[in-house]
């Protein structure tokens, strides 16, 4: 079973010691579509509107306007050319990319709802289906992975999203955080922020004769098999595949309560004893996923922050 849009209204336990994270290299790089995590509804910050206009917080004149919930997911790529070194139980992987907006343990969630087609002037356009926001992250992901008309009723299982290949590009900041770690080595905080997803360009090939032709390459296949973990369908063995910064994040849901991922997070928490006095689960060694909301004026994203991992945080 994949995952769709709700109706939009048109009809392990962690190693806590202090220690540097591997990192990809920066620049463009060969990615797929590893894991869609359902996050629930959610509620969401505030906006800033002037004119009716949506404007930066503080902006002289303007005025606060709250948002609705909604329900969103979290999207990670696998860049299949950068195998790093995780350690422990993972050991060897392909670095595994978060592309939401992420900072200190804190994440920020894709709106997974659809939206009325509209103009450059807010206009209904007539005859045209609903679809994710072309600012959304989905909508941004579909075309990079050529998924004509994904979004569109038909069109609109994040499944659709799987394994499919696209180019990344990372920027990768290190800053020393001033700590040594048993062997007195700087630990480094290392920043790793995605900025964008584009096609596959094509390449140039020539044969024997001197004619050319252009050849969309094939990236290297997904060490570990792509994955999508919903509210409904989650089970205690994919938990392990949450990270501490997502599990946190699926527990604020409305959802959650009596939901299926709210036993099998249970579940592996009692299993694995990852849970502090104070309610917040201690990282597990994996990732999650799934979506649904309704239809909602899109919000202009706010300013990018940066992504980063924290001590006791593990990409899977």
């Amino acid at each position: 079973m994949g995952l769709k849009p709700k109706s939009s209204g048109n009809g392990g336990s962690g190693n806590f010691e202090p220690r540097n994270f591997p990192t990809p290299k920066s620049g463009a790089r060969r990615a797929r579509v590893a894991l869609i995590v359902d996050l629930g509804t959610q509620e969401r910050e505030p906006v800033w509107e002037l004119d009716g206009k949506l404007v930066k917080e503080g902006t002289a004149g303007a005025a606060e306007k709250a948002q609705k919930p909604a329900h969103q997911v979290a999207v990670f790529a696998d860049l299949v050319n950068d195998v790093v070194d995780y350690g422990g139980e993972i050991g060897e992987a392909q670095y595994r990319l978060m592309l939401n907006k992420g900072f200190k343990g804190e994440i920020q969630g894709i709106n997974f709802n659809k939206v009325p087609p509209m103009d450059n002037k807010g206009n209904l356009i007539e005859g045209k289906p609903w679809s994710f926001h072309v600012q959304n992250l989905l909508s941004k992901l579909g075309k990079a992975v050529e998924i004509d008309g994904f979004g569109e009723d038909g069109n609109d299982d994040l499944e659709l999203l799987l394994g499919k290949q696209f180019v990344a590009d990372v920027e990768v900041k290190e800053v020393n955080s001033g700590k040594k770690d048993k062997d007195g080595e700087d630990i480094i905080y290392k920043n790793v922020n995605f900025k964008g997803a584009s096609k596959v360009p094509a390449e140039i090939k020539t044969d024997e004769d001197g004619n050319e032709t252009e050849v969309v390459p094939t990236f290297a296949k997904l060490r570990q098999p792509a994955m999508l973990i919903t509210f409904d369908e989650a089970t205690k063995e994919q938990v392990k595949f949450l990270r501490r910064d997502i599990i946190k994040k699926i527990k604020l849901s409305s959802d959650y309560p009596g939901s299926a991922i709210q036993k099998a997070i249970e579940a592996f928490e009692k299993e694995n004893g990852v849970k502090d006095a104070d309610g917040d689960d201690k990282p597990a060694e994996k990732p999650a996923a799934k979506p649904a909301a309704k239809p909602a004026k899109p919000a202009k994203p706010k300013a990018p922050v940066e992504q980063d991992m924290a001590d006791d945080d593990v990409p899977f």
